[in-house]
Protein backbone atom coordinates (compact mmCIF):
# COMPACT_ATOMS: atom_id res chain seq x y z
CA UNK A 1 0.00 0.00 0.00
CA UNK A 2 1.29 3.49 -0.81
CA UNK A 3 2.33 4.98 2.07
CA UNK A 4 0.37 8.26 1.50
CA UNK A 5 -3.88 9.21 1.18
CA UNK A 6 -3.92 9.72 -3.02
CA UNK A 7 -7.46 10.42 -3.91
CA UNK A 8 -10.39 12.90 -4.50
CA UNK A 9 -14.29 13.51 -4.09
CA UNK A 10 -16.53 11.52 -6.97
CA UNK A 11 -20.02 13.50 -7.34
CA UNK A 12 -22.62 10.88 -6.80
CA UNK A 13 -25.57 10.29 -9.88
CA UNK A 14 -28.51 10.53 -8.17
CA UNK A 15 -31.22 10.48 -10.36
CA UNK A 16 -33.51 13.32 -9.07
CA UNK A 17 -36.74 13.63 -11.42
CA UNK A 18 -36.81 16.87 -13.72
CA UNK A 19 -37.78 20.31 -11.95
CA UNK A 20 -40.45 21.85 -13.01
CA UNK A 21 -40.48 25.47 -11.56
CA UNK A 22 -38.27 28.02 -10.73
CA UNK A 23 -37.72 26.38 -6.75
CA UNK A 24 -36.06 22.93 -7.37
CA UNK A 25 -34.54 21.10 -4.26
CA UNK A 26 -30.74 20.77 -4.96
CA UNK A 27 -28.90 17.82 -3.71
CA UNK A 28 -25.21 16.76 -3.95
CA UNK A 29 -23.53 14.55 -2.20
CA UNK A 30 -19.68 12.97 -3.20
CA UNK A 31 -17.53 10.34 -1.74
CA UNK A 32 -14.30 10.02 -1.00
CA UNK A 33 -12.45 7.98 -4.15
CA UNK A 34 -8.89 7.03 -2.99
CA UNK A 35 -6.26 4.86 -2.96
CA UNK A 36 -7.10 3.28 0.54
CA UNK A 37 -10.31 1.04 0.05
CA UNK A 38 -10.88 1.19 4.51
CA UNK A 39 -10.96 4.46 4.29
CA UNK A 40 -13.40 5.34 1.31
CA UNK A 41 -15.92 2.34 3.03
CA UNK A 42 -15.53 4.25 6.70
CA UNK A 43 -16.25 7.81 4.86
CA UNK A 44 -19.34 5.87 2.80
CA UNK A 45 -20.80 4.66 5.98
CA UNK A 46 -20.31 8.27 7.87
CA UNK A 47 -22.24 9.81 4.44
CA UNK A 48 -25.19 7.65 4.73
CA UNK A 49 -25.08 8.66 8.47
CA UNK A 50 -25.32 12.26 7.96
CA UNK A 51 -28.14 11.40 5.25
CA UNK A 52 -29.90 9.70 7.78
CA UNK A 53 -29.23 12.36 10.52
CA UNK A 54 -30.04 15.51 8.45
CA UNK A 55 -32.88 13.96 6.94
CA UNK A 56 -34.46 12.34 10.21
CA UNK A 57 -35.15 9.26 7.95
CA UNK A 58 -33.80 5.63 9.44
CA UNK A 59 -34.58 3.39 5.74
CA UNK A 60 -34.59 0.70 7.14
CA UNK A 61 -37.41 1.45 9.66
CA UNK A 62 -39.45 4.01 7.44
CA UNK A 63 -41.38 1.64 5.00
CA UNK A 64 -43.18 5.36 3.81
CA UNK A 65 -40.36 6.25 2.36
CA UNK A 66 -40.95 3.13 -0.62
CA UNK A 67 -44.75 4.76 -1.76
CA UNK A 68 -43.18 7.16 -4.53
CA UNK A 69 -40.26 5.55 -5.17
CA UNK A 70 -40.28 3.77 -9.03
CA UNK A 71 -41.53 0.14 -9.44
CA UNK A 72 -39.88 -2.74 -8.67
CA UNK A 73 -39.62 -3.14 -12.71
CA UNK A 74 -38.66 -0.05 -13.27
CA UNK A 75 -35.81 -0.44 -10.92
CA UNK A 76 -35.50 -4.02 -12.30
CA UNK A 77 -35.13 -2.60 -15.81
CA UNK A 78 -32.56 0.16 -14.89
CA UNK A 79 -29.83 -2.15 -12.97
CA UNK A 80 -30.14 -4.90 -16.04
CA UNK A 81 -28.95 -1.91 -18.13
CA UNK A 82 -26.48 -0.96 -15.64
CA UNK A 83 -24.80 -4.25 -15.51
CA UNK A 84 -24.56 -4.72 -19.19
CA UNK A 85 -22.36 -1.87 -19.02
CA UNK A 86 -20.61 -3.04 -15.98
CA UNK A 87 -20.42 -6.19 -14.64
CA UNK A 88 -19.22 -5.23 -11.16
CA UNK A 89 -21.12 -2.72 -8.49
CA UNK A 90 -18.39 -0.51 -8.03
CA UNK A 91 -18.16 1.59 -4.47
CA UNK A 92 -19.75 4.47 -6.13
CA UNK A 93 -22.86 2.55 -7.26
CA UNK A 94 -23.31 0.68 -4.49
CA UNK A 95 -23.44 4.21 -2.59
CA UNK A 96 -25.64 5.55 -4.90
CA UNK A 97 -27.98 2.55 -4.22
CA UNK A 98 -27.76 3.20 -0.58
CA UNK A 99 -28.79 6.89 -0.88
CA UNK A 100 -32.22 6.08 -3.13
CA UNK A 101 -34.20 6.17 0.19
CA UNK A 102 -32.51 9.39 1.47
CA UNK A 103 -33.44 10.98 -1.94
CA UNK A 104 -37.23 10.08 -1.77
CA UNK A 105 -37.38 11.73 1.75
CA UNK A 106 -35.58 14.77 0.98
CA UNK A 107 -37.94 15.20 -2.55
CA UNK A 108 -40.96 14.06 -0.01
CA UNK A 109 -40.08 17.02 1.98
CA UNK A 110 -39.68 19.37 -0.92
CA UNK A 111 -42.94 18.30 -1.95
CA UNK A 112 -44.34 18.78 1.55
CA UNK A 113 -42.89 22.09 2.29
CA UNK A 114 -44.56 23.39 -1.49
CA UNK A 115 -47.96 21.85 -0.16
CA UNK A 116 -47.58 24.35 2.71
CA UNK A 117 -47.05 27.39 0.39
CA UNK A 118 -43.46 27.41 1.18
CA UNK A 119 -41.81 28.95 -1.33
CA UNK A 120 -38.47 28.10 -0.13
CA UNK A 121 -35.29 26.33 -2.04
CA UNK A 122 -34.16 23.25 -0.24
CA UNK A 123 -30.73 22.04 -0.51
CA UNK A 124 -28.42 19.63 0.60
CA UNK A 125 -24.51 18.81 -0.07
CA UNK A 126 -21.92 16.30 1.29
CA UNK A 127 -18.10 16.44 0.92
CA UNK A 128 -15.66 14.78 2.03
CA UNK A 129 -12.01 15.92 1.13
CA UNK A 130 -8.37 14.98 2.14
CA UNK A 131 -6.52 17.82 4.17
CA UNK A 132 -3.05 15.19 5.15
CA UNK A 133 -2.23 12.87 3.24
CA UNK A 134 1.69 11.96 4.61
CA UNK A 135 1.77 8.76 7.19
CA UNK A 136 1.63 8.00 9.71
CA UNK A 137 -2.22 9.86 9.87
CA UNK A 138 -4.06 10.70 6.96
CA UNK A 139 -6.73 13.49 7.80
CA UNK A 140 -10.40 13.43 5.85
CA UNK A 141 -13.09 16.37 6.80
CA UNK A 142 -16.66 15.73 5.47
CA UNK A 143 -18.11 18.84 4.78
CA UNK A 144 -21.94 18.95 5.34
CA UNK A 145 -24.21 21.88 4.68
CA UNK A 146 -28.50 22.03 4.40
CA UNK A 147 -30.87 24.23 3.96
CA UNK A 148 -34.22 22.50 4.94
CA UNK A 149 -36.69 25.31 5.29
CA UNK A 150 -36.99 28.11 8.29
CA UNK A 151 -34.96 30.88 8.87
CA UNK A 152 -31.83 29.19 8.63
CA UNK A 153 -29.19 26.45 7.60
CA UNK A 154 -26.68 24.29 8.91
CA UNK A 155 -23.11 23.54 8.50
CA UNK A 156 -21.00 20.57 10.13
CA UNK A 157 -17.30 19.68 9.30
CA UNK A 158 -16.46 15.98 10.86
CA UNK A 159 -12.94 15.29 11.20
CA UNK A 160 -11.34 11.49 11.08
CA UNK A 161 -7.72 10.24 11.15
CA UNK A 162 -6.67 7.40 9.76
CA UNK A 163 -3.15 5.81 10.44
CA UNK A 164 -2.33 4.29 7.27
CA UNK A 165 0.20 1.75 8.76
CA UNK A 166 -2.25 -0.11 10.70
CA UNK A 167 -5.08 1.17 8.55
CA UNK A 168 -7.77 2.20 11.36
CA UNK A 169 -9.56 5.17 12.62
CA UNK A 170 -7.24 7.34 15.22
CA UNK A 171 -9.53 8.43 17.53
CA UNK A 172 -8.49 10.60 21.13
CA UNK A 173 -8.85 8.24 23.47
CA UNK A 174 -6.32 5.90 21.28
CA UNK A 175 -3.38 9.18 21.36
CA UNK A 176 -4.03 10.21 24.69
CA UNK A 177 -2.10 8.12 28.31
CA UNK A 178 -4.62 6.91 30.86
CA UNK A 179 -6.24 9.45 32.71
CA UNK A 180 -5.70 12.58 30.52
CA UNK A 181 -9.06 12.65 28.91
CA UNK A 182 -10.15 14.44 32.38
CA UNK A 183 -7.64 16.88 32.15
CA UNK A 184 -7.97 17.90 28.78
CA UNK A 185 -11.32 18.12 29.35
CA UNK A 186 -11.02 20.38 32.24
CA UNK A 187 -8.92 22.71 30.31
CA UNK A 188 -11.21 22.76 26.79
CA UNK A 189 -13.90 24.10 29.15
CA UNK A 190 -11.62 26.68 31.45
CA UNK A 191 -11.33 28.36 27.48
Amino acid sequence: LSAKLIGDAEKLQLNLPECDGGVCPEISVERLNSNQAFIDEFIDAEILKQLGEILSVSPLEDKTLSKDAPAASEVSAASEAKSALAKVETPKLKLEKATQPYMQAFLNLDKELKSLSANQQISLMIKPKILNAEKPLATVVLNTSSYLGGAHGSSAQQYYNFDLSTQKLVQLNDILLPNQRAELEKRGYEV
